[in-house]
């Protein structure tokens, strides 16, 4: 089994599973679910969050997750086949940026968690900045997405998806550390804030 056909059966077997137990209602507009070359910013709240979202896109997504994952007999190995880019959340990961950059300059699509872990209190101080650095690098379109869900059996999860995030700036323009900060924060407001659309 090659690895598109992998998760092409993972993405149907998590479907089925979730339309029974985890109803969803998509908000937003659907059009840019089909999207190419594009990063997927959401909120973290569950461990089930990047398998919901894959359901949600049918175009297969690249997760950027903890190398601490990619450490567990197995799960590493099954993560890689999935196309899953393994990040340390510690350093500067020059590799995982290099990997993230080319799902996007392939045409497909990267996903990302931009407060790099499951968070249950909202702060914006949290966002961190990689989403943005690879947005502008590969001068790609930023997807903001709002997941609400306690993901209780049978309860409706809301996956809210908002417009694009460009990045503004003048051509040939270098952006400072503290810009990535900024727009990384901006971004995250944003995606909070879909849920009081």
């Amino acid at each position: 089994m090659n690895n598109m056909t992998l998760y092409k059966f993972v993405r149907g077997l998590a479907s089925i599973i979730f339309k029974i137990i985890f109803p969803f209602e998509i908000r937003g507009d659907r059009e840019l679910i089909d999207y190419n070359n594009l990063v997927i910013c959401a909120n973290h709240w569950s461990n089930w969050d990047p398998l919901f979202l894959s359901v949600v896109f049918k175009k297969p997504i690249h997760w950027l997750a903890k190398i601490e994952l990619f450490k567990i007999p197995i799960l590493g190995g099954f993560l890689k086949s999935l196309g899953v880019i393994a990040i340390d959340r510690d350093g500067n990961d020059v590799k995982a940026m290099k990997n993230a950059m080319r799902v996007l300059k392939n045409g497909k699509i990267l996903g990302v968690f931009i407060e790099g872990t499951r968070v249950k209190e909202v702060d914006y101080n949290n966002a961190k900045a990689g989403a943005i650095v690879i947005g502008d690098k590969t001068k790609s379109p930023l997807l903001p997405v709002y997941i609400k869900s306690d993901y209780k059996l049978f309860r409706k999860t809301k996956i809210i998806i908002g417009e694009e995030f460009f990045i503004h700036k003048e051509e040939n323009l270098k952006l400072l550390s503290s810009d990535y900060e900024n727009y990384s924060i901006k971004l995250l407001e944003t995606i909070y804030n879909l849920d009081e659309e």
